[in-house]
């Protein structure tokens, strides 16, 4: 309702709805608790990133042990206790953030300093990760493994680990295609878009020939999220991010 929006207006203005454990069951309202998530994550950054700095090689690999695995047995928790989901929650959101930011710092040292990281740099077991990866999580779906996000980070998160510590450290010249560093820029709005997209895509069947079936619901859906992300893009966030910037420059 209109009274609730208004309620919740300003716990969504300031970032803070992944801090009501239950508003995500309430009113998922977009990707706000996303959003909030994100905010967290960047207000911490700075701090993280000069603390995690002062660590030798070992004693982040270590970390990424240790945080990875809160990752994995927390969501067991969850589910066995019957707790509220820990999926928008903020706290393991972050442990999420400081397990790529711990990878990123990895990647930017020199790799012959561990084996384990150099070992990882095979281009064999990074194609055997992503085959577990879609395989695992595939398989998960056929038998008894809750249909939970946070369950399957038990397969997830360590082949996402891999792969991060194979290509974060990457130079190649695909990754300057302007068409893939445009599709990077618009990435965020893209989240944003799938909101719009159910609507949209419900009223083209209804007044249209077109077969509902899966394929052409894909697809569709694809090319309708992509046009809107590059409006929301163009005519909100990149404006936005131009008048922010002015203002810090002046």
């Amino acid at each position: 309702t209109i009274l609730n929006n208004v309620l919740l207006f300003p716990i969504e203005f300031l970032g803070l709805q992944s801090y009501f454990t239950s508003l995500f069951a309430y009113s998922h309202n977009g990707g706000t608790w996303f959003i909030s998530c994100l905010t967290v994550c960047y207000l911490l950054y700075p701090f993280m990133e000069q603390l995690l700095k002062q660590m030798i090689t070992r004693s982040k690999m270590l970390l990424i042990l240790f945080f990875t695995f809160i990752m994995l047995i927390s969501p067991i928790v969850q589910h066995e206790a019957h707790l509220a989901s820990i999926y928008s929650n903020p706290f393991f959101r972050f442990i999420e953030f400081c397990i790529g930011l711990l990878i990123a710092q990895l990647n930017d040292e020199k790799r012959d300093v561990s084996l384990i990281l150099s070992f990882l740099q095979k281009s064999w077991v990074w194609i055997i990760t992503f085959i577990v990866l879609v395989c695992g999580v595939t398989l998960a779906t056929f038998v008894r493994v809750p249909k939970d996000y946070m369950l399957y980070s038990w397969i997830a998160l360590p082949c996402f680990e891999v792969i991060f510590i194979r290509f974060g450290g990457m130079q190649n010249n695909c990754f300057e295609n302007k068409t893939l560093f445009y599709c990077s820029k618009i990435s965020y709005a893209f989240f944003m878009a799938q909101l719009f997209v159910w609507d949209i895509l419900k009223w083209l069947f209804s007044v249209t020939e077109i077969p509902n079936i899966n394929i052409l619901r894909i697809l569709m859906s694809f090319v309708i999220c992509m046009g809107i992300s590059v409006i929301l893009y163009e005519f909100i966030q990149k404006p936005v991010k131009n008048v922010v910037l002015n203002h810090y420059k002046k």
